[in-house]
């Protein structure tokens, strides 16, 4: 519903002048605007209201809205359209409460406007029992003056936002199903939940080692001296990972540059649009990519200079990066190539992946195996990944992860905790996700060491029969 608050002693009145302020509802609220706001649109004297997708949140604008409260609701409402404009016949209730409920039953009816269910399934009350209806002016005092559109980018791929309404979305959905049955849900949580403490239980994570880089280590070895390394060397991985903010503002400048050139051409809606959408992705992910396998190249240059006994700053690890920049670009252009054409057609998504974790070990093998050609790099890395598939998707995959909701999970709990703007809460998201990659570059560089280690230590000989060691003689 809208509320309009007029300055006179009675309705006739009020109908000679022009409302004051005006309500629109939002779940247990209401965002309040004066009838002059710029916030407010107005079409022949009637205010235009954006109702949103599945939700019975009211809008002045079409947007993506956040929530972090019951009047405003937990999570996301969504005003963006595709839109149909109606135009509502305005049909007024009489004065006299018996003629009212004569010529509209239902303002009397006091049951549920629903199924009667448990808790929040259960239907809502109708309009005569809320307090907008007996008391509108006392609740238009408790009307919100501002409601929060959430910024459409986030800072290099990473949106607090985003994942703050997917995070609501998600887990809403998660509350119904294990409400409605439990017994499948509760399963599967028990069951994952196992899963973790297993296989944190039987992983060995000691002795934790960062340096003598070129030896085999177990998974939780791996993990463990990434972590250490990035402790004890704060200053070169924090430095590290700076290269990837203004990489991060290049990025979002262009995907603005390029949806802006959009809007202006009058490309807002349909199969254009979502290809020019499509474009803007690609742009992304290559920078994206580039400029983390940098950082990988940088990070496991500085490894082995470590390793060495050597002093090493980001400068340094750059430095020596940079001069295998040119075959680290043609290699990971070529891997951005192939995985646009296969995740195109979705229904090679699943070959993607498998390439993706193939080829994860490429900005090493270009940084310290010298490789120049891009089809040897990738040729090469998968060498290197061959049998050990999982291990290496799920120690880069966990790492990265790790990287990307870190920001985004720090900047969802700031929604709660503090007023910060929502475009501060995505720049910060994006800062902590560029400092926490080069865990991810340092992860990948002891992932290479590790399958370099065992890859050459299998061409030892395997014995296949052992010398007898006593004697199975009779004793004399």
């Amino acid at each position: 519903m809208i509320q309009l608050n007029f300055e006179a002693d009675n309705a006739a009145a009020a109908l000679g002048t022009t409302p004051v302020r005006v309500g629109y509802s939002a779940h247990e609220g209401a965002t309040s605007s004066s009838w002059t706001d710029d916030q407010l649109e107005v079409v022949d004297s009637r205010p235009v209201v954006y109702p949103a997708a599945g939700s019975h949140a009211n809008k002045y604008s079409a947007a993506l809205w956040l929530g972090s409260s019951a009047e405003a609701g937990v999570g996301c409402d969504d005003t963006r359209g595709p839109h149909r404009e109606l135009s509502p016949r305005v049909a007024t209730i009489p004065s006299d409460p018996d003629a009212a409920r004569e010529a509209y039953p239902w303002i009397a009816f006091e049951g549920r406007w629903g199924e009667l269910q448990k808790a929040f399934f259960n239907g809502p009350t109708g309009p005569n029992q809320k307090t907008q209806w007996t008391r509108p002016v006392s609740w238009s005092d408790g009307w919100s003056d501002r409601s929060y559109a959430i910024p459409t980018g986030g800072l290099f791929g990473t949106n607090t936002t985003d994942f703050f309404c997917t995070a609501v979305e998600r887990g809403s959905a998660a509350l119904i199903r294990l409400l409605r049955n439990p017994v499948p849900t509760l399963v599967f949580l028990s069951a994952l939940l196992g899963l973790v403490i297993f296989a944190i239980y039987r992983a060995t994570w000691t002795p934790v080692a960062p340096l003598r880089v070129g030896r085999r280590r177990s998974w939780g070895q791996i993990l463990a001296a990434s972590a250490r390394m990035y402790v004890k060397r704060p200053t070169l991985f924090l430095g590290l990972g700076l290269l990837l903010i203004p990489i991060a503002f290049a990025i979002t400048l262009l995907q603005w540059l390029l949806l802006k050139t959009i809007d202006l051409l009058g490309v807002v809606t349909g199969e254009a649009a979502g290809s020019w959408a499509f474009v803007a992705a690609v742009i992304g992910t290559t920078l994206t990519l580039l400029g983390l396998g940098v950082v990988m190249a940088a990070t496991a240059c500085a490894l082995t200079e470590i390793d060495a006994g050597r002093d090493m700053g980001p400068v340094g690890a750059y430095r020596l990066a940079w001069e295998h920049v040119r075959p680290l670009m043609r290699a990971l252009l070529l891997w951005v190539a192939v995985w646009v054409v296969l995740t195109a057609t979705v229904f090679l998504i699943p070959v993607a992946l498998w390439l993706a974790v193939r080829w994860s070990l490429v900005a090493p093998v270009v940084a310290l195996e010298r490789n120049r050609r891009p089809r040897m790099t990738l040729r090469r890395s998968g060498e290197l990944v061959r049998r050990r598939w999982v291990r290496v998707g799920s120690l880069v995959g966990m790492s990265a992860a790790i990287a990307l909701l870190l920001g985004p999970l720090l900047g969802a709990i700031l929604i709660f905790l503090t007023d910060m703007p929502l475009a501060t809460l995505n720049l910060v998201a994006g800062v902590v996700y560029a400092l926490s990659m080069p865990f991810v570059a340092l992860v990948t560089a002891y992932v290479y060491f590790d399958a370099r280690a065992r890859l050459e230590l299998e061409t030892v000989e395997r014995v296949t029969e052992l010398p007898p060691e006593i004697s199975l003689d009779a004793a004399t």
